[in-house]
């Protein structure tokens, strides 16, 4: 492209000084005109030049493409890059995965791939929340009030959420073993209170052993971690064993993984803890 308007530029200076030697010269009116007009014309010129090489190139490239022989040899070539060729391997699989994606898209379920997206869809989806916001919570409470950038805006967010006449509850999962958790949990349930969310709390290794859970837990993929938004769609978070912090997550609409989050969102309520 920067070749071309060098080219255009040249020829329409060299066309214009042409123009204004062969000039009567009998004005600066006429002799302005007349080197105008060379240049009007040599530019043109120039441009057909350039469009019969590029019209050349295109007709030589759809020979090329259409031609059996050179589709055979790449129909070879991409058999033979599933042992050979480790790019075009890359490129085939990550193909298939954008495939499958995209199934999962209108199939109601988008996948988010880090703790990032988890966090920018949690807000875009609270953001867009009209009615409830139900929500059970394992990861790490020090991932809401000191290790990540959810911690800067999350308050605000349900403050304002609620503010709108948003419904908010959530219950957080323990470990009664675990002293130092439950106090930075009771410290986050304290914000949280102070802004309208409305807390509970419920024991791990009760929850585990539920039937409720147990029934849910393969339509939920197991997590214990999720917001339910306006019973229409559900944000499941998945997260590290060990440090309990976000490692991907999905959002789901259909109705089966909304339903099952729903049903054990509702059981654990009515038996959780307001105090612990």
């Amino acid at each position: 492209m920067g070749t071309y308007i060098v080219l255009q530029i040249i020829s329409l200076l060299i066309s214009a000084l042409l123009g204004f030697m062969l000039s009567k010269r009998e004005s600066i009116r006429i002799t302005i005109r007349d080197s105008l007009l060379g240049g009007l014309i040599g530019s043109s010129c120039m441009t057909l030049i350039i469009l019969s090489f590029e019209i050349k190139d295109i007709v030589d490239l759809k020979d090329k493409i259409v031609s059996p022989n050179y589709l055979t040899r790449l129909e070879k070539k991409m058999e033979e890059g599933s042992v050979n060729d480790l790019l075009l391997e890359s490129v085939k699989v990550k193909k298939q995965k954008v495939e499958e994606s995209l199934v999962r898209m209108i199939n109601g379920k988008v996948d988010l791939m880090d703790e990032g997206e988890v966090v920018d869809e949690w807000k875009r989806l609270f953001n867009g929340s009209a009615t409830n916001a139900f929500a059970l919570n394992y990861v790490t409470p020090n991932f809401w009030i000191e290790d990540s950038k959810f911690s800067s805006f999350q308050l605000k967010v349900q403050k304002d959420a609620i503010s709108e006449g948003v419904n908010i509850k959530r219950i957080f999962i323990y470990d009664i073993e675990d002293e130092n958790e439950i106090e930075v949990m009771k410290q986050l349930a304290k914000k949280l209170e102070d802004v309208g969310v409305r807390v509970r709390y419920y024991d791990y290794s009760k929850l585990i052993k539920k039937n409720i859970y147990l029934k849910n837990k393969p339509i939920i993929r197991g997590s214990i971690d999720f917001v339910l938004y306006d019973l229409n769609a559900v944000l499941l978070t998945f997260h590290d064993p060990e440090t309990r912090r976000i490692v991907n997550g999905m959002i789901s609409s259909e109705r089966e993984q909304i339903d099952a989050a729903k049903n054990l969102f509702d059981e654990l309520w009515t038996l959780s803890l307001k105090k612990i």
